[in-house]
């Protein structure tokens, strides 16, 4: 089906009311729509009907048919408000026009104008006489339209071509893509924004952003990222800065989350902090830190596995057993226990505590009553070491006897009770 507009074409018809048109025959001096079209059915061209002795006139894009009919296929303006008008009676002129929705004009010859907007440009060849573009763009528009190449266009807009290659895109707000973007080569370019609508509900074995595909399938799944090599693969997030307030963090939330409660938060200090490891470790340089905020933070296992905590290689330094929970140090080395004086001990003790009193010069632990102290033998081994001030009162209880070497002296307001059919010897 051709597309053709032909000059001095004018014929008559007899109110064709909404319908088609009849055409009657040229007028004199002018050319039929027959002539002009070669007699082609199906030919397209712009038309123009009006009452030659009333107001209504109406101007389209019709289809001439076999018969000498004309469709009036799309209405583009019309005294009916641009609606298709009805020629109830009279005579009506019928003639080829040129609507000025798709006239370009510029005051004159079109020449080189300032600007203008060009739609609905489909099989129009430009190959010379075009500045200004770039070089990607007046390449692109110098291939035919359905050429290898060639710009798509979709009703006078770029629309949603099966296939095609987009570079050098660069200040664009958004586009909504729905299928794959790649390349074989990479063309340089950026996206400002760039939004997934896929569904993330669901079994997949890839996300709503997706590199790659997973080797099994799980659900609910926002980012999935699979690759084979053998090597590390890596996900980096690096900030460059040196000031004293530069990391790198990825953060985990939930619904009571703001900005400054209720996150979960794994990272790395820049250079520049301040902080002294020991004493404010999360301020000091170059340390990667676990934290929670407004939330407990649990480390573990989820089934019968150990924990291991390794340093200077990856040899074990403590282990916690994954079927008993027994903690253990598989070195050849010590464990530091919490050091201060009496008037530092835990003002809420719990059973089985254990700390070095500097006060007492020794070990102590808590039985769930008192701190007591926990006996060593000195001189390796050859000496048995005790205070000589009883300064925590204590209770030899039922079931058990004491001994120290004397004499003893206890402190004011200390009392050592022996339970009854128990012994205190003192040597």
């Amino acid at each position: 089906m051709a597309f053709l507009i032909k000059d001095r074409v004018l014929e008559t018809c007899s109110s064709p009311g909404t319908g088609a048109i009849t055409l009657l025959g040229a007028v004199t001096g002018y050319q039929s729509f027959s002539g002009a079209f070669s007699s082609t059915n199906g030919t397209t061209t712009y038309y123009c009907i009006a009452d030659q002795g009333g107001a209504n006139w109406e101007v389209g894009l019709g289809t001439w048919n076999t018969g000498n009919t004309l469709s009036r296929t799309t209405v583009y303006a019309s005294s009916n408000a641009g609606s298709t008008v009805n020629f109830a009676s009279g005579t009506q002129n019928v003639f080829c026009t040129y609507p000025a929705e798709y006239a370009v004009y510029q005051g004159g010859p079109l020449g080189t104008p300032s600007s203008g907007t060009l739609t609905n440009a489909t099989g129009l060849p430009i190959s010379t006489g075009v500045s200004g573009l770039g070089t990607g763009i007046a390449s692109a528009l110098a291939v035919n339209t359905g050429s290898t190449g060639a710009v798509v266009l979709y009703n006078g807009a770029l629309g949603t071509p099966s296939s095609g290659t987009v570079t050098n895109l660069t200040g664009t707000a958004s586009i909504n893509i729905n299928g794959t973007v790649g390349a074989t080569t990479q063309n340089t370019g950026a996206f400002t924004t760039v939004t997934a609508n896929a569904s993330t509900s669901g079994t997949s074995s890839t996300g709503a952003f997706s590199y790659g595909t997973l080797s099994y399938t799980d659900v609910n799944h926002i980012l999935t990222m699979q690759a084979s090599q053998n090597s590390y693969i890596q996900m980096e997030i690096q900030n460059t800065n040196t000031g004293t307030a530069a990391s790198s963090d990825v953060i985990v939330s939930n619904n009571n989350t703001t900005a400054t409660t209720y996150y979960g938060d794994f990272g790395m200090n820049s250079s520049g902090w301040t902080g002294t490891p020991g004493t404010n470790s999360f301020g000091s340089p170059n340390t990667v830190y676990l934290t929670a905020t407004t939330a407990d933070l649990a480390i573990g296992t989820t089934t019968a596995n150990a924990i291991r905590f390794a340093v200077g290689g990856g040899a074990d330094v403590m282990q916690v057993n994954g079927t008993t929970g027994i903690t253990s140090f598989p070195t050849t080395s010590a464990i530091t226990l919490p050091v201060g004086t009496t008037a530092q001990r835990p003002g809420t003790p719990a059973t089985a505590m254990l700390r070095y009193n500097t006060s007492l010069s020794q070990f102590e632990g808590y039985n769930g009553t008192i701190w007591g102290g926990i006996g060593g033998a000195q001189a390796g081994g050859a000496i048995q070491v005790n205070n000589t001030t009883a300064s925590v009162s204590y209770t030899i209880a039922t079931g058990t006897n004491g001994f120290s070497v004397g004499p003893i002296t206890t402190a004011s307001g200390v009392s050592v009770t022996v339970a009854s059919g128990q012994r205190w010897v003192i040597i």
